[in-house]
């Protein structure tokens, strides 16, 4: 407990380095965050919303859990999740919401059925496609969810939090010389895959493991603002979390010496 606020820290399989934050929100946390997600005023955690939070940030994907015939073994989670800005380090910033409120289900009931409207019911409840391609219906989700109370707010490198079957493989399976790996998603899509932590020097191989192509651009420099180091990978296009039909090209900067 840290100023009225009960933490949870997440470290690295040594217990050296400290790799993540979460902090609960309950009425007694009224820590300021409003500066560290480049707010103009003030926010205490205890009065953070979703809209709040997404407009502070200007970017993100909503994930779940389960939206629909989630079954009793467990409360699902709703997320947002945000790659930080070069002032966070380029670390992941997040906000999760359990699904055991009224207010919670009934803004998870909005998101899933204008989903269902488009998509298909197999899309949302077997497929979970909204979170392979979580920029398809952002607006919906930002919408039915931007009063909602979130339950935890992180930060750190390397959160937990749903991703597509492609992901997981371009994340969790090492790449093996001359083959590539790519998850069969119901889309026929996979996704691209987020950076191993603020400094990947082996994006490409994890490009390769997803079944994507990789194209490095090397900058003689650096040049950009938005720079992470020497060799790490930056400004990713198509951006990590959208999904790509295998065999995609993604293009990629990073920097090999000082200009």
């Amino acid at each position: 407990m840290i100023q009225g606020c009960q933490l949870v820290l997440g470290s690295d399989q040594q217990d050296q380095t400290i790799r993540s934050v979460q902090v609960a929100l309950t009425p007694g946390c009224n820590v300021d965050v409003g500066g560290l997600l480049g707010m103009p005023q003030r926010q205490p955690l205890n009065a953070l919303s979703f809209e709040a939070f997404d407009e502070a940030m200007g970017s993100g994907q909503y994930l779940a859990d389960c939206l629909r015939e989630c079954g009793n073994a467990y409360v699902p989670d709703v997320y947002l999740v945000v790659q930080g800005s070069r002032a966070l380090q380029f670390r992941q910033v997040m906000l999760t919401a359990e699904l055991a409120t009224d207010s919670a289900m009934e803004a998870a009931g909005q998101w899933a059925d204008a989903m269902v409207a488009k998509e298909s019911e197999d899309w949302v409840v077997r497929d979970l496609g909204f979170n392979c391609q979580p920029q398809k219906h952002r607006d919906v989700a930002a919408q039915a969810l931007r009063t909602v109370k979130p339950d935890f707010f992180s930060f750190g490198d390397e959160l937990e939090f749903p991703k597509c079957p492609a992901a997981e493989v371009a994340s969790n399976d090492e790449p093996k010389v001359g083959t590539s790996t790519v998850s069969a998603v119901s889309t026929g899509m996979v996704m691209v895959p987020q950076p191993a932590g603020r400094c990947d020097m082996d994006y490409d191989k994890r490009l390769r493991a997803a079944g994507l192509k990789a194209n490095e651009v090397s900058i003689h420099g650096p040049e950009d603002e938005d720079f992470k180091g020497y060799g790490c990978a930056y400004r990713i296009v198509p951006a990590p979390g959208n999904a790509v039909p295998p065999g995609s090209t993604v293009t990629y900067r990073s920097a090999w010496e000082a200009g």
